[in-house]
């Protein structure tokens, strides 16, 4: 149950990568690539579970409905352990990755480490 009341709190994450993935969708190539979706967050504590959960129901659905524009959506996720040091490899890994959007920063500390 406390999982379940958690979960709603990120929520509002699922929406953000929601409308990042949309704002990207410009930048996606034309040869029918998916579009990589960086995800950066605490995945091996509990409070950035909800937020891996999110994400990956928000991309199931973008998926089950044909993607966008006929772009199917991935995930890549990288654990950044809440550590402002981990998150700054997290976010140059990330980049050099070329993933077309990044979310993240559930403790403000790596959000502005990143």
């Amino acid at each position: 149950m406390a999982l379940f009341r958690r979960s709603r709190l990120f929520a509002p994450r699922g929406a953000t990568l929601l409308l990042a993935t949309l704002l990207v969708v410009s930048c996606a190539n034309s040869s029918g690539e998916a579009i990589h979706i960086g995800l950066a967050g605490s995945f091996s504590d509990p409070i950035g579970l909800p937020m891996k959960l999110a994400a990956e129901l928000a991309v199931e659905e973008i998926n089950a409905t044909g993607g966008i524009n006929g772009h199917k959506v991935e995930l890549v996720t990288k654990d950044d352990y809440a550590d402002p040091d981990s998150a700054v490899f997290v976010a140059n890994d990330l980049y050099a990755s070329g993933v077309s959007a990044v979310v993240s920063a559930i403790v403000s500390a790596i959000g502005w480490a990143s």
